[in-house]
């Protein structure tokens, strides 16, 4: 298992993603829960069996299902970019997050100025340093491989991320 890896990002822009912090996230992902749990399988009543029984494939269910994981997910993901990504190169020319132009993107995308360094690096690899969906799910099954995590784990992941159903790894 690798302490560290190099990602290169769509945009050029390249970092250093150490392991997590899997505390952290665990608290993270304890509080998320406590706020906001995960939607329950609806019930639907089955005449023939003479009672309800679970539905999930309830289309309702499944938007607010994908939903939750989406947000969970993009949560966690802002943790690892505060706390285990450093930026190491970003490509001439472009823009900084201590800049007025990324503020006025921001601005323009009716997003709050960022207030400490780490809510900046963050907004900016948001906003500017990740620039695909790519980008996304590389950062989230890197952070999965560095923590150890099997095949298995890191194709349900990005198939979740992507929207699609978790196919075995070969």
């Amino acid at each position: 298992m690798v302490d560290t890896l190099d990602l290169k990002f769509d945009s050029g822009v390249e970092v250093r993603l150490s392991r997590p912090n899997q505390m952290l996230l665990s608290k993270v992902r304890r509080e998320f829960l406590k706020n906001d749990p995960e939607p329950k399988v609806p019930q639907v009543w089955i005449e023939d069996n003479g009672r309800n029984e679970p539905n999930p494939n309830d289309p309702i269910y499944i938007a607010e299902l994908t939903m939750w994981k989406e947000r969970i997910t993009f949560i966690a993901i802002e943790v690892v970019l505060a706390t285990a990504v450093q930026i190491t190169k970003t490509p001439e020319g472009m823009m900084t997050d201590d800049s007025d132009e990324f503020n006025a993107l921001l601005k323009m995308g009716g997003l709050p100025i960022p207030e400490t360094d780490v809510e900046r690096k963050v907004a900016w690899l948001n906003a500017v340093g990740m620039s695909s969906e790519d980008d996304l799910v590389l950062l989230q099954t890197k952070t999965f491989e560095i923590v150890g995590a099997t095949e298995e784990q890191v194709a349900a992941a990005e198939a979740m991320f992507r929207g699609q159903e978790a196919q075995p790894a070969d």
